[in-house]
């Protein structure tokens, strides 16, 4: 009778641990499997995360973005890019903004970046929409420059995660005023005497800090002019951007985007721009592709500098960097 009641003792006492290690294995899977499983805000931003995570290559580097913070996102008509807006008045833009080479170490990089851009537009407004949309491109005007970029990339990443960025950059550009003159070569006087930027140096200090599923893009610029002619009145022009972008999905990003400057002349009018916009991106491994509405109030760009409206339109942009 002892004899079997020992037996049963040992029996259950076998059962009792062998439960035990099931449960113990069972919850260890369990957490396994919830951790490998991403939650909806990790799939939300996937792509992000494995840019981050990617090994930091150290040392030099050849044809990238001219920023850690792309200035893609800037509402700035002076944003090197493709772009268009359709209505009211059509603008067409063309430009790139690249590093020719860089430096990175564990702490900081440095990027040597040059500018370049077209844009068309004129006075009236468009004509026809999409998908051959006409108007009025009768103006344009260039700009080209480049850029020292100090990006501070160790102590954005200590301080915010791997989203954040922090950087101060200087840009060295020209900016000239051009009007297309009638087939028949006709001289066109109307814009005699009228503002031109000429040279100018951009100092500018930007971050982006990642708050969940969103992007908030800071930017503070100053424009100071160097040219000292009567055709460019401008000495100072200070500016900035306010960027928000949400990664709702890995394939769409609604946005708003807002940039203000204002530039004060000698013996010419002041002049302000303010700019809006609001719309989505759909971003790829090539870059980005933006559809949004542009709001804009203040003095116009080229030989409209001395126009001063408010108007609402449709546009798009492509990006690389």
């Amino acid at each position: 009778m002892t004899r079997a009641l020992v037996w049963i003792l040992l029996a259950c006492t076998a059962v009792s641990q062998a439960a035990a290690q099931e449960a113990v294995l069972t919850d260890a899977t369990s957490t396994t499997q919830a951790a490998a499983t991403p939650s909806p805000a990790a799939a939300r931003t996937s792509m992000s995360s494995a840019r981050a995570s990617e090994p930091r290559d150290i040392g030099f580097d050849f044809l990238g973005p001219a920023r850690e913070i792309s200035h893609s996102s800037s509402a700035s008509r002076d944003t090197a890019l493709i772009a268009a807006v359709f209505t009211p008045r059509l603008v067409r833009a063309a430009g790139a903004d690249f590093s020719i080479v860089s430096y990175a170490t564990e702490q900081h990089t440095w990027r040597l970046g040059v500018f370049g851009m077209l844009e068309l537009f004129g006075e009236g407004h468009s004509d026809r929409g999409l998908p051959f949309p006409t108007g009025d491109i009768g103006l344009w005007r260039g700009l080209f420059g480049y850029s020292i970029a100090w990006s501070f990339d160790r102590m954005a990443r200590d301080m915010c995660g791997e989203r954040c960025a922090m950087e101060a950059t200087v840009s060295f550009r020209h900016e000239s005023e051009h009007y297309t003159a009638s087939n028949d070569g006709d001289t066109e006087r109307r814009y005699v005497g009228y503002p031109h930027i000429g040279d100018f140096v951009m100092p500018d200090v930007a971050m982006r800090l990642p708050l969940g599923d969103f992007d908030l893009t800071l930017r503070l610029q100053t424009k100071l002019w160097t040219s000292r002619h009567a055709q460019t009145p401008y000495r100072f022009g200070p500016g900035g951007d306010v960027v928000l972008r949400w990664r709702l999905l890995e394939r769409l990003h609604p946005f708003t985007s807002t940039f203000v400057e204002y530039a004060f002349a000698d013996n010419a009018p002041n002049a302000y721009f303010i700019r809006n916009l609001t719309g989505v991106v759909i971003p790829s491994r090539y870059g980005d592709i933006s559809l949004h509405l542009v709001g804009e109030i203040g003095h116009g760009k080229g030989f409209m500098v001395l126009q001063e409206e408010a108007s609402l339109g449709v546009g798009m942009r492509f990006s690389f960097f």
